[in-house]
């Protein structure tokens, strides 16, 4: 009977560990995925940011267009001028930097650099930094069991508020995959907001194209290419001719199709009228 009951604990215990060891493990993979696929958004908002126009983003027609961009620069950055204060308060503070058109065209300039730097597998991007900038490691993570991180402060001034929001875009892009996912569109003739083929990022590795219209577009090109000038002049000549030619009318004893009264020629005709 000792014998027993000791097996039969250690057999729930050995049950109720591969139980949580399963539940930690489910946990850890949500986790992950969550970050991915924060990441990829963090990727994504700053992609975009690259390729807005200060002037228009400052004086256009939609106010709406400022805030949106403080309201996603403050979940991705937290340089010093941006540190207290609850999450309305960090959006205003974030306009009210951002009003000034050579800061925000400063930081929609170095962006654009850095992702041109890696849609194009350019060697490297250099961005000097700010002086009284200073590195933070998390030395206790470590033999806390915990993933260490590293963070930069960057100076209250308008340098070093650029400096923090490239920053953040180092960190998305080094601490997971979606860098790769970064790509400029392989048609030539793709025009983005800098008069040269879009750069976006890709829903699946091998992806060329930024949309089905330029997937469709190349296809197309490939195809005219492949026939040659001559040959695809000769065959669309032939198409037009066929649909010229095409009858257009009714073939002869084809009924047409009752047409559905309106519900104002039926309220007539139920009263013994049949005007429309």
């Amino acid at each position: 009977m000792v014998n027993s009951s000791k097996n039969d604990k250690q057999a729930l215990s050995r049950s109720t560990d591969g139980a949580l060891g399963g539940v930690m493990l489910q946990w850890r993979r949500e986790r992950d995925l969550y970050s991915a696929r924060w990441r990829r958004q963090g990727i994504a908002f700053l992609l975009e940011v690259s390729q807005l126009d200060a002037n228009e983003v400052l004086n256009g027609s939609r106010p709406g267009d400022l805030l949106n961009l403080c309201a996603g620069l403050s979940k991705l950055c937290w340089p010093a001028q941006v540190t207290d204060g609850t999450e309305e308060e960090k959006v205003s503070k974030w306009a009210q930097l951002l009003r000034k058109p050579d800061v925000l065209a400063a930081i929609i300039d170095k962006l654009n650099g850095l992702f041109t730097a890696v849609a194009d597998d350019d060697e490297a991007f250099n961005f000097p930094l700010e002086p009284t900038s200073s590195l933070i490691f998390d030395a206790r993570a470590l033999r806390a069991g915990r993933r260490p991180f590293s963070s930069l402060i960057s100076p209250d001034t308008k340098h070093g508020l650029v400096q923090a929001v490239v920053h953040s875009a180092f960190v998305l892009l080094s601490e997971d995959t979606q860098g790769l996912m970064v790509q400029r569109c392989k048609r030539e003739k793709c025009r983005g907001p800098r008069k040269a083929p879009r750069i976006f990022l890709a829903k699946r590795v091998g992806q060329d194209y930024c949309s089905r219209k330029c997937a469709n577009a190349a296809a197309f090109d490939h195809y005219k290419e492949t026939l040659g000038p001559e040959a695809f002049r000769a065959k669309r000549r032939v198409k037009t001719a066929t649909i010229s030619e095409k009858p257009r009318v009714r073939e002869i004893g084809a009924e047409a199709s009752p047409r559905t009264p309106s519900k104002a020629m039926a309220v007539n005709i139920g009263n013994g009228r049949i005007t429309a």
